[in-house]
């Protein structure tokens, strides 16, 4: 049907197999639309300026403004919906590829297995291989071999990422957008390793981990862990605000919520449970605390080498060094002592700065420095105390102090208390 005008035809009638509907090029095998459009066999065009009348392959979908508009020979099975998608000199390397969204994968040309889904997506990569980029500015600026990542979220690996971060994940909200050869990092997470540029080996999993680290081989698992500007490296936090706010402090390891939270540049410690060394200062170093609260006081770094296991061990802790506490409570009283072993449910000493003591049993308390002290049954049983005294007064003193051992032992009704002489020293 025409209304007699060539240039008003409603329908055209091309060739045998081939009509022109309103504008629309229909075949057995193809459909064409669009000032400029060109198409052929087994290929949809539709678009101004799309297709080109080099494509030879089949299975080809155009949709937009200049999509398609440069590729060459046999290319096949391409999609690209959206103004410049896969619009550069593509060839038969990069069969397959999808883009969906204005320019995504835009300069692509060899590239096998691509694809980019939103806005500029992967938009700067020609020959590199096997990405996957879904979200507006994903991988937007890759150089142009980068290969074998993913990015998912609003601007996920957005920076000008090299052949040298190949292999690299990022999911989320600008995860990972500023990476450029780092290699072997993960992050999942709105934020998640953010700002890290060249370092390697790195895992974030949750909201802002890793956000401002820039060291390697850390990990970090639960919102905000590792959050702070972190240039150290083989720290491994799993637990909302864990180590958040670590920088320089190498080889800490903290599990649970808020632990080792105040700790920068404090290094080398293993921090297990809820609020485990919460509190401590900025650099606690060389501690272990295992159990809910446990070292949870303002431990300083003059409380080095200290040993807390169990729920609120060595929980008062400041800057006693060198103590080992194993048990429910066993030692909370401390806070300056040193030098203590103390094992047993809720074991303790008497008095916060008690230092050299041995204390074994539940309930057991040593009541004076360097002193053992055995219960049994909540019952201190045994206790001895090595002391010193003059033996003489005035001209006719012995000159010699002897070392004496204080022994308490209990009968069944209270403790007895026996002074033994161990030997006279000159």
């Amino acid at each position: 049907m025409s209304n007699g005008n060539a240039a008003t035809k409603f329908v055209e009638n091309l060739s045998v197999n081939t009509i022109r509907i309103a504008g629309v090029l229909f075949s057995p095998s193809a459909v064409v639309f669009g000032s400029g459009s060109v198409g052929s066999a087994g290929n949809v065009i539709i678009g101004n300026n799309s297709g080109n009348a080099s494509i030879t392959g089949t299975g080809n979908v155009a949709l937009g403004n200049g999509v398609l508009d440069a590729a060459i020979g046999a290319v096949t099975d391409m999609i690209g919906i959206g103004t410049g998608a896969l619009g550069a000199a593509l060839t038969t390397g990069a069969n397959n590829a999808i883009g969906i969204g204005s320019a995504a994968l835009g300069s692509l040309t060899t590239g096998t297995g691509n694809v980019a889904l939103g806005r500029r997506a992967a938009t700067t990569i020609t020959t590199g291989a096997n990405n996957t980029a879904l979200g507006e500015d994903a991988l937007r600026l890759a150089t142009t071999n980068s290969s074998q990542n993913t990015a998912v979220g609003f601007g996920a690996l957005a920076g000008a990422v090299t052949n040298a971060a190949n292999g690299t994940t990022a999911v989320g909200y600008t995860a990972l957008a500023a990476n450029t050869a780092g290699s072997s990092n993960t992050a999942l997470g709105s934020n998640a390793l953010k700002s890290v540029t060249t370092t390697s080996g790195s895992t974030a999993v949750g909201a802002s981990a890793l956000t401002l680290a820039t060291g390697s081989f850390n990990t970090g698992i639960g919102a905000s862990a590792l959050a702070g500007a972190l240039s150290a490296s083989f720290a491994t936090a799993v637990g909302y605000l864990s180590l958040t706010a670590l920088t320089t402090g190498s080889q800490n390891t903290a599990l649970g919520y808020s632990t080792g939270a105040t700790l920068t540049t404090g290094a080398s410690n293993t921090l297990v449970g809820y609020l485990v060394g919460s509190l401590a200062a900025v650099d606690m170093a060389n501690m272990v605390g295992i159990g809910a609260s446990a070292l949870a006081g303002v431990v300083t770094s003059v409380a080095t080498g200290g040993v807390a296991v169990g729920v609120s061990a060595l929980a008062a802790l400041t800057s006693g060094a060198a103590n080992t506490a194993i048990g429910y409570t066993a030692g909370d009283t401390l806070t300056t002592g040193a030098n203590n072993t103390i094992v047993g449910f809720n074991a303790d000493v008497d008095a916060a700065a008690r230092s050299g003591c041995i204390i074994l049993g539940k309930d057991a308390v040593s009541t004076a420095s360097n002193q053992l002290t055995i219960a049994l049954n909540g019952n201190n049983v045994f206790r001895s105390l090595m002391t010193s005294t003059n033996s003489g007064t005035g001209a006719t003193a012995l000159g010699a102090n002897i070392d004496y051992i204080t022994i308490s032992c209990y009968d069944g009704t209270a403790l007895r208390t026996y002074k033994l002489p161990v030997y006279e020293r000159t």
